[in-house]
């Protein structure tokens, strides 16, 4: 998840995609939250999945009755998306992952490798 300002969120998701997360939630709430057009694009051109815009805690089973109002609220404005856009396979991600499959290797290790 990214919690920070728009203007700092595609460096942040440079971050993830370096990293070989592959599911990015970008928070929103009232505002421009976290959401930045330019994250989110590079995101999915990276084969990450993004959700730009809403709150985890707007969904059950977590939701408190506030963010449940605030979801409906935000979802009637466009701050939640409808959808949530798979991330988009580009020339360059197919490439990055021939070579990587080439050498044996996937992006970010296997999850036993990853910290926890």
């Amino acid at each position: 998840m990214i919690g920070t300002r728009p203007e700092i969120a595609e460096e942040t998701m440079r971050e993830c995609a370096e990293l070989g997360i592959e599911h990015v939630w970008m928070h929103r709430g009232p505002g421009a939250g976290s959401v930045s057009k330019e994250a989110a694009d590079y995101g999915r051109e990276h084969g990450i999945t993004v959700i730009d815009g809403g709150c985890p805690c707007m969904f059950d089973p977590t939701a408190d009755v506030g963010h449940k109002v605030m979801r409906f609220v935000f979802t009637l404005n466009g701050n939640v998306p409808k959808e949530v856009r798979a991330a988009e396979p580009t020339l360059r991600s197919v490439r990055l992952q021939e070579s990587e499959n080439r050498r044996g290797g996937s992006r970010g290790g296997s999850r036993a490798d990853r910290p926890t």
